[in-house]
C-alpha cells in the first residue's frame, strides 16, 4: 500500500513539472464556456451599428444625386469627390486598426474611439448636405473635404465598432450570436434609412419635378431648388 502511495505520489510530482498551467488552462476553458453575452448587450451593439449603417446607406442611395442635382456640381467634380472618399475610406481602414491596436487609456481600446468618432459623424452628415453659396471651385473644396473626413472618421468607427466583438467575449458561440445579432441591425437600418429619406425627400422636391416635367425646361427655378435643398436637410436632421 505505501509503495502505491508513494508511485502516486511521484507520478503526481511528474505531472506538475510537466502540466504546471492544465489546471489554469482548465479553469480558463470554464471561463470561456460559461462567457456569456446578454440580449440587452447584444440589442445595443446592434443598435449602434444599424444607426451608423443608416448613414451610410442614405449616402450611398442619394449622395450622387445630391451632388448633381441638389448642389449642382458638374459630373466631372461629382466623380472625384465620391472616388476620391473612396479611396482615403480604403486607405484608412488598415490604418485606423493599427492605431486601435495601439490605443491603451483607462477607458480601454475602444472605447475612446468609438466616443471621439460618433458626434464627428454627425457633423460631418449633416455637413453632406448642406449647399453653401460658393462659387463653383469653392463648393467642390467644400465637399471634396466634407465628403473625404466623413468617410475617414465613418471608417474609423466602423474599424473600431468591428473590433468591440472580439472584446466582449471570447467564446466563439457568442460571437457568432453577436454578428448574427448586428447584420439584423445593418439590414434594418439599410431599409429604415432607405425608407424615411426617401419619402422626406420624395415630398420637398415633388413640385420641383412637376414643375419640370410640365414646361419641358431644364432650367430648375432657385426657390424650388432651395426649397428641395432644404428637404435633405430636414431629413439629415431626422437621422
Amino acid at each position: 500500500g505505501s509503495l502505491c502511495d508513494r508511485r502516486t505520489l511521484i507520478l503526481h510530482i511528474i505531472s506538475s513539472w510537466f502540466c504546471s498551467d492544465c489546471d489554469a488552462f482548465a479553469m480558463a476553458t470554464k471561463e470561456t464556456e460559461t462567457e456569456v453575452v446578454s440580449v440587452r448587450e447584444k440589442i445595443m451593439y446592434a443598435s449602434a451599428t444599424m444607426s451608423a449603417d443608416v448613414l451610410i446607406s442614405i449616402t450611398a442611395m442619394y449622395g450622387n444625386i445630391f451632388l448633381l442635382e441638389v448642389a449642382q456640381l458638374p459630373p466631372m467634380q461629382t466623380s472625384w469627390v465620391v472616388f476620391s472618399s473612396l479611396v482615403c475610406m480604403i486607405m484608412t481602414s488598415p490604418l485606423a486598426g493599427y492605431l486601435i491596436g495601439l490605443t491603451d487609456t483607462r477607458w480601454g481600446k475602444i472605447k475612446p474611439w468609438l466616443w471621439a468618432t460618433m458626434p464627428l459623424q454627425i457633423v460631418f452628415y449633416f455637413l453632406r448636405w448642406y449647399v453653401p453659396k460658393l462659387p463653383n471651385a469653392g463648393l467642390f473644396s467644400y465637399y471634396f473635404l466634407v465628403w473625404i473626413g466623413s468617410e475617414i472618421v465613418q471608417c474609423c468607427f466602423g474599424v473600431a465598432n468591428n473590433c468591440q466583438v472580439m472584446y466582449m467575449t471570447t467564446n466563439t458561440k457568442e460571437r457568432d450570436s453577436i454578428t448574427a445579432y448586428k447584420s439584423g441591425g445593418m439590414l434594418i437600418g439599410l431599409v429604415v434609412g432607405a425608407a424615411y429619406h426617401g419619402q422626406i425627400v420624395a415630398v420637398y422636391g415633388e413640385k420641383l419635378h412637376d414643375k419640370c416635367f410640365a414646361s419641358h425646361n431644364s432650367t430648375v427655378d432657385p426657390v424650388q431648388l432651395q426649397y428641395q435643398r432644404e428637404g435633405y436637410l430636414v431629413s439629415a436632421g431626422v437621422t
